[in-house]
């Protein structure tokens, strides 16, 4: 079994560790966190070991962001260079035939991947989350749990879909957008946008963060 350092000590972390656990390719054998208040404490059965600086002197196969937020988790991407960053899925899982997931990327129990999608790097794919066959999900993405993407949707980096919410076949999500829960979208959406309601409509424009 592989060893792996776990990067965050909050509640995706948790649920990331039970990830792991039920994969069984790989054993936890510490956390790293950049808040100096953490060290030394033990989170959901693991040690905190230190900060980032704790990478340079322990040894492990593998780092895993156990990071919720998307923009973190691209800035963290772009700092943490030269690290092997594993796909976890867990067992009970679903995922068709001709599917890709880059690395990085973790998919949650009960969530399901259709035939020849791809996954990006770094998403999140929740807990009975649906993404549709040949849909595509940018880097940096997280599809949060019971929500669904139907057929060739397309997702552009960093996009956060909430619980619950819908996007129909065919659609393109611009980058750095944020679909709110139980939201329907059925038109394409520009880049930055929050969408709100169903049926959804864009209700203001983010701030682009990357």
């Amino acid at each position: 079994m592989k060893s792996l350092f776990l990067f965050g000590s909050g509640g995706h972390a948790s649920v990331i560790a039970d990830v792991v656990r039920a994969e069984r390719r790989y054993q936890i054998i510490g956390l790293i966190d950049d808040n100096p208040l953490m060290t030394g404490r033990e989170r959901f059965g693991y040690r905190v070991l230190g900060d980032r600086h704790a990478l340079s002197h322990e040894q492990a196969d593998a780092l895993f962001l156990g990071v919720g937020d998307n923009h973190t988790r691209q800035r963290l991407g772009s700092e943490f260079t030269g690290w092997r960053f594993p796909t976890l899925i867990h067992p009970s899982a679903v995922i068709g035939a001709n599917v890709t997931i880059g690395a990085g990327t973790v998919v949650m129990p009960g969530a399901v991947i259709e035939h020849g999608a791809t996954i990006g790097e770094h998403c999140i794919i929740n807990t009975g989350a649906v993404v549709g066959h040949e849909s595509r999900v940018g880097d940096f993405c997280h599809v949060s749990g019971n929500s669904a993407l139907g057929g060739g949707v397309t997702l552009e980096a960093c996009v956060f879909v909430g619980m619950g919410a819908i996007v129909t076949p065919g659609i393109t999500i611009a980058r750095n957008c944020l679909l709110t829960a139980g939201s329907m979208t059925s038109k394409d959406v520009a880049e930055g946008a929050t969408i709100l309601g169903n049926p959804g409509r864009p209700f203001f424009n983010r701030r682009s963060l990357s």
